[in-house]
């Protein structure tokens, strides 16, 4: 019931938040209501322009290569019986692993140069930590698709007080 009204002076801020944990607790919330947002509109499963497909393809790659790298044990014999090497079940998710670190360091070497700053060069590690966030929030909600427990805004991420705006732009 409520009215949509453009304001184009309108203005917002984003907070990150601060330290590692407080950063998986938010990518958690950001994996989990992405994947929810996919399912109800299946058309954005390739992304839009601030996650285009190869933002949205890392955490599913990134659980491949896990699954790939968890199982390596089982298929290693199963690989050697067959004459092929039983190692190949580790190499298959480690250069998966690779790509995905490489695409992030190409984009943190741009964004360095771009911003001049230093800190984009850590772009890979922290993308990497952000993935396998993003593969445990996929795996909770599908967890919780299979169990048809309902969605809830709190599934996705706990809400944090927010300071109330100020208005200054005279719109309402």
């Amino acid at each position: 019931g409520y009215r949509l009204r453009l304001c184009p002076t309108a203005q917002s801020v984003h907070r990150w938040r601060d330290g590692l944990k407080a950063y998986c607790v938010q990518q958690y919330g950001f994996g989990y209501g992405r994947v929810d947002l996919v399912a109800k509109h299946p058309g954005h499963i390739t992304g839009d322009r601030v996650s285009p497909l190869s933002m949205m393809s890392h955490p599913v790659l990134m659980l491949i290569a896990l699954l790939m790298l968890g199982t390596a044990p089982l298929i290693a014999p199963f690989a050697a019986a067959a004459g092929a090497s039983s190692s190949l079940a580790l190499i298959v998710p480690a250069v998966l692993l690779a790509a995905l670190f490489l695409e992030r360091a190409m984009a943190g070497v741009r964004a360095a140069r771009r911003f001049r700053d230093p800190a984009a060069l850590l772009f890979p590690v922290v993308h990497l930590v952000r993935d396998v966030v993003w593969v445990a929030a996929i795996v909770v909600w599908l967890m919780r698709r299979v169990g048809r427990r309902p969605a809830q805004p709190s599934s996705s991420m706990r809400p944090r007080p927010a300071p109330r705006p100020v208005r200054t732009d005279g719109c309402m």
